[in-house]
C-alpha cells in the first residue's frame, strides 16, 4: 500500500515545481497557478516520517547537493518550510545532520552504480531537530532515481522514520549503527585502484615499503607514494589507522595482520 502511494506521489512530484495530478488513464499539467493540496500530498504530509528529495548538481561534489522536495513532518522537524528549505546548501546540512553520517554522504556521492539503477540502500542518521540540543536517530530507506552518466549519485528519494516511532529495542538499535560504521569503511575501501588494494592489503599484513616494493616489483618511492595516497583518502593519520579501518570494513581479518 505505501509502495503504491509513493509511486502516485513521485508521479505527481516533479523539480520545476509543477503541479501534475494524476489519475489512472491520464495525467493533467497545470501551470504556475495556486492551488488546494491534492489528497495524495494531504496523505504523504500525514504520514509520521520525513520524506524528501535530493540532488547534486555535479557528480561527486557535496557543494551542489540541495533539496528539492521535503513534505510537511521535514519542515515541522527542521523548522522550516518546504521553500526555504530548498534554498539550504551543504553548510546547512552539515548542522543538522551528524558528522559520521554525513561523512557516509560525502563517501556515497563517490560511488559509481550501474546504469539505470533503481537501486534501494537502508541506512540509520542522526539529524538534530529545531528543538533539540541532541540528534534523533532515523531509519532511511533511500532508493536512487537518477545517476549522472558516469554512475554516480544525481538524485536520490528518501522515506525516514524516526527510531522512537519503531521502537526497537537496544539490541536493535546498535548492530544498525554499527552496520553503518561498517558500510562507511567499506564504501571507502571500495574506491581503491586495483594497485592500492595490493598495496593496502600488504601494509595489513605489516610489509614496510622495501618489502612492498620487492614483492610487487616497483621503486620504494612508488610504494611509499601508494601508502600516503591510501592514507590521504582514507581519512586517517597514519598506517596503523588505516589498518584499523580495513578491519573495521570487514574485509580483513585478525589473521591478515598476523
Amino acid at each position: 500500500m505505501l509502495k503504491s502511494i509513493l509511486k502516485k506521489w513521485y508521479i505527481w512530484y516533479n523539480p520545476k515545481k509543477i503541479s501534475v495530478m494524476a489519475t489512472e488513464n491520464n495525467i493533467n499539467r497545470i501551470e504556475g497557478s495556486p492551488r488546494e493540496p491534492s489528497t495524495l500530498e494531504k496523505i504523504i504530509d500525514s504520514l509520521p516520517a520525513i520524506i524528501y528529495v535530493n540532488e547534486v548538481g555535479s557528480p561527486g561534489d557535496i557543494y551542489s547537493f540541495h533539496n528539492l522536495y521535503l513534505n510537511r513532518p521535514g519542515c515541522d522537524f527542521i523548522g522550516c518550510t518546504c521553500e526555504e528549505f530548498t534554498s539550504r546548501d551543504i553548510h546547512f546540512f552539515r548542522k543538522m545532520i551528524h558528522p559520521d553520517d554525513l561523512g557516509l554522504l560525502e563517501i556515497s556521492l563517490q560511488t559509481v552504480y550501474p546504469p539505470g539503477t533503481k537501486q534501494s540502500i537502508a541506512a540509520t542518521m542522526r539529524i538534530m531537530s529545531k528543538d533539540l540540543d541532541h540528534y534523533c536517530l532515523f531509519h532511511c530507506l533511500k532508493t536512487i532515481l537518477e545517476t549522472f552518466d558516469d554512475g554516480r549519485l544525481k538524485k536520490v528519494f528518501v522515506f525516514a522514520s524516526e527510531i522512537k516511532e519503531i521502537i526497537p529495542s537496544v539490541n536493535q538499535v546498535l548492530p544498525s549503527l554499527s552496520e553503518n560504521v561498517k558500510k562507511k569503511r567499506m564504501m571507502v575501501l571500495y574506491h581503491f585502484t586495483p594497485r592500492e588494494q595490493q598495496v593496502l592489503h600488504l601494509i595489513v599484513k605489516g610489509e614496510t615499503d622495501i618489502e612492498i616494493a620487492d614483492k610487487l616489483i616497483i621503486s620504494i618511492s612508488t610504494a611509499r607514494k601508494h601508502r600516503n595516497n591510501l592514507i590521504l583518502k582514507s581519512r586517517v593519520k597514519n598506517s596503523a589507522a588505516l589498518v584499523a579501518l580495513a578491519v573495521e570494513s570487514g574485509g580483513y581479518s585478525a589473521q591478515d595482520i598476523m
